[in-house]
């Protein structure tokens, strides 16, 4: 990759992302899919999950390792394992005969009656409330193999609630209750807002440092420090207000004093009236602008009110990250760099 000149330093968010799913993660899920794996193993594998991820980001201590999760849309591998054993079961039922010997060795099927109350390959599988979801999908729809049960939502029935396939309840329910979603950096990064999505509706029109830093306020790293320590506010040294840490929430109240950023906030939530404002409190104004820029984007086509909002949006956000990085972080400025916006 090297050659091609990928490297940690230039790859975007979604890039990252993709190469961890493509050539890290399938080296520790060899054989996850055959038995369920101790708690321990579980927890032992999610700590080099995230260790992969704060490498790729180049985080700093101090990140948020659900927000980090959460941005790249990659559930626990707790959740991961379990997706992948009936995944894996799904596809043996669609191609088992009586006939199939290894198969009804390594499975439920054809069980002796001297082994039928002995342990088995997979049986927490079949024993899970997964397995019997789609089961019960699979007899409701005769269109369905076991393996679409499991993995294809279902278009043909009446309730919504049973549209959605049993593994994006199951990656849905990973989301909401894998992380402590009262935290504010958690509760900022619901599966609609990863930034793989915002980079999915503009594409290369981001400048690329500002999407790192887009991607590091989603994290909680905005004020990442070459010691994993935070940024003092630029701001409140120079006014002699003391030596301020820049946090997130700092950084919201510092460069909105008269809180015009609440306003924009309410201002284009007139416009985009199908988007819905997150419920958890402590979310601030600036995560919902980027909510929002992610949720709308695939509208612009649609209405070109929404689309003219949109591109505005994209430019109140472009002018408020440059300032932050200006004014309270103190970065040095780049000749042709956006203004700052005028808070």
């Amino acid at each position: 990759m090297a050659k091609m000149g990928l490297t940690l330093g230039n790859l975007t968010a979604k890039t990252s992302t993709i190469a961890y799913r493509t050539f890290l993660r399938p080296m520790m899920e060899y054989g996850l899919a055959l038995d369920a794996i101790p708690k321990n193993e579980q927890k032992r594998l999610h700590r080099t999950q995230t260790f992969c991820l704060n490498l790729l980001f180049r985080t700093a201590r101090t990140t948020s390792h659900g927000a980090l999760h959460l941005n790249c849309g990659l559930p626990t591998m707790a959740t991961r394992a379990k997706v992948l054993g009936i995944q894996c079961r799904a596809r043996w039922e669609d191609v088992a005969t009586h006939d199939d010997k290894m198969i009804a060795l390594i499975t439920r099927f054809i069980r002796s009656t001297a082994m039928k109350d002995q342990p088995y390959l997979g049986k927490p599988f079949y024993e899970s409330i997964q397995w019997n979801l789609t089961c019960t999908r699979k007899e409701k729809n005769a269109t369905f193999s076991m393996s679409m049960a499991f993995a294809k939502d279902d278009d043909s029935t009446t309730d919504r609630t049973q549209i959605l396939s049993v593994k994006t309840l199951m990656l849905t329910h990973d989301a909401h209750t894998s992380f402590k979603r009262g935290q504010q950096l958690t509760a900022a990064c619901t599966p609609r807002t990863k930034m793989s999505g915002v980079w999915t509706q503009l594409g290369p029109s981001i400048p690329r440092r500002l999407h790192v830093v887009m991607v590091w306020w989603r994290l909680g790293a905005f004020t990442w420090h070459p010691h994993g320590k935070y940024r003092l506010c630029k701001k409140c040294k120079c006014n002699g207000e003391g030596r301020i840490e820049l946090s997130r929430s700092h950084a919201q109240t510092c460069v909105d004093e008269e809180d015009t950023l609440d306003a924009l906030v309410q201002g284009y939530k007139d416009i985009f009236t199908g988007w819905t404002e997150p419920e958890t409190e402590g979310v601030g104004p600036i995560d919902k602008l980027l909510d929002m820029l992610g949720e709308v984007g695939k509208l612009e086509n649609e209405e070109p009110i929404v689309g003219q909002a949109f591109n505005g949006l994209w430019t109140d956000l472009e002018q408020i990250f440059h300032t932050l990085m200006w004014r309270l972080a103190g970065w040095q400025a780049r000749p042709g760099d956006i203004p700052e916006w005028d808070f």
